[in-house]
């Protein structure tokens, strides 16, 4: 873009430790970026109990600002999410995506409150021409990076938008409250007590500063709350051991229940090619099925880089058993 200085710009992919797909991503990053002959460098902050110590080398003020556009693209990524469907020019609903991005980003640089902001994006999405009815909604799990990244997953949503879906995504802050909530159990296993108060403070001021915003936009949209960290892992109990901490599979199963539980009539289960703990998550959600006596539509879907006739053919079979499911006495009941 215009007046863009890599040398002045930083590449922010966090890391992962062990053979997780998602520590390879930022290294990458690092190859494409010196490949091009760009100089930039890419600041990758590691997923474990040092999370907020490297964070500290930024400054609170930072993090406050940080914190506060991460919840705003989210709410914004709701906004869109429920009204695109829906809308009568949606071409209307994806410039006014990248016009409320602009503003967003503009409050981020120049270290503004952004509150008046998302009160002006709530508006113009409010004013938004849509058609009457209801439309099945299918709830997205799986890894964070190909799930939210539309070049990892071939614009998936946008896709099943258009077949007649609506879309619920999990929120990027449940990556971060995920991220306290092992940390803190972590700290307290080892006895380092001044690190799990640390974190219980942390998630306490998160969750405030993300309430203050979300209060604004609740009443026009019907996904505004997402369930605790802490409330999911109650949820995924009954279906994994808590102990089982590897990847995303606690963070999908609960969330693939939560989704169940708000009336999502299938679950999309988003992975890297050949993920361990994906094809975990698929399996428990058959596990699920089975024991609850529900036969909700499922669909794993492996991103590997490769259009595939195939995947856009069992995704567009997915969706029909997604709207027979919404139809049926047993979705219903």
């Amino acid at each position: 873009p215009p007046g863009f200085n890599p040398e002045k710009s930083i590449f922010f992919m966090p890391d992962s430790g062990g053979p997780c797909r998602f520590g390879q991503y930022n290294r990458f990053h690092k190859k494409l970026l010196k490949d091009l002959g760009i100089n930039m460098p890419v600041y990758s902050l590691q997923q474990d109990m040092k999370f907020y110590e490297d964070l500290d080398i930024l400054g609170r003020t930072f993090m406050k600002i940080a914190w506060q556009g991460i919840v705003a693209v989210d709410i914004l990524d709701k906004f869109f999410r429920e009204t695109r469907p829906y809308a009568i020019n949606k071409k209307e609903v994806e410039d006014l995506y990248w016009e409320s991005l602009k503003k967003i980003e503009k409050n981020i640089e120049e270290k503004r409150d952004i509150t008046e902001t998302l009160l002006e994006i709530k508006e113009a999405f409010k004013n938004v021409a849509v058609e009457d009815g209801e439309k099945p909604k299918v709830g997205v799990v799986g890894e964070i990076y190909v799930r939210n990244n539309r070049f990892a997953n071939e614009n998936l949503y946008r896709f099943l938008e258009d077949l007649g879906l609506e879309v619920w995504l999990p929120p990027i802050t449940e990556w971060i409250y995920f991220i306290n909530y092992t940390s803190k159990r972590w700290a307290k296993k080892l006895g380092w007590f001044r690190t799990v108060l640390r974190y219980i403070i942390e998630t306490q001021y998160l969750k405030w500063e993300e309430k203050k915003f979300i209060n604004l936009v609740k009443d026009i949209l019907n996904m505004a709350e997402d369930m605790d960290v802490e409330e999911l892992m109650d949820l995924t109990k009954k279906y994994v051991h808590p102990e089982f901490e590897g990847g995303e599979v606690l963070l999908s199963v609960g969330k693939a229940v939560e989704y169940l539980y708000h009336g999502a009539s299938g679950i999309i289960n988003v992975i890297p090619f050949a993920c361990m703990p994906g094809n975990v998550v698929t399996a428990i959600l058959k596990k699920i099925k089975e024991e609850e006596g529900i036969r909700f539509p499922t669909l794993t879907v492996p991103c590997d880089g490769q259009k595939s006739l195939g995947t856009k053919m069992r995704v567009e079979a997915f969706v029909e058993q997604v709207k027979e499911f919404f139809n049926s006495k047993e979705r219903k009941n």
